[in-house]
């Protein structure tokens, strides 16, 4: 998902390692505006889909990329749908 959204929107995605993180976080975590908007455990369980940050992100007001990345390409995006699934366990 964050590699759709920054194909999407300028916006930084930063990737912590649990080492780095004080003891009590929770994962997964998703965290917009300086607030938790997505902790295992807490609203939605970790989970967010695209849709609510896409909405999210739109309501905020989030900067668009000038232009839409190979990401999308069709010779790219069955790749990396094909890589989700996998991830997915599907």
């Amino acid at each position: 998902m964050a590699a759709e959204l920054a194909n999407t929107y300028k916006v930084p995605i930063p990737i912590y390692p649990v080492s780095f993180m004080p003891a009590d976080t929770k994962a997964p975590m998703i965290r917009f505006g300086g607030e938790n908007i997505a902790q295992s455990g807490r609203r939605s369980n970790g989970m967010i889909s695209h849709t609510e940050l896409d909405d999210w992100f739109v309501v905020e007001g989030v900067t668009k990329q000038d232009k839409s990345s190979l990401l999308m390409t069709s010779a790219v995006k069955s790749s990396f749908e094909a890589l989700e699934q996998s991830i997915q366990g599907q």
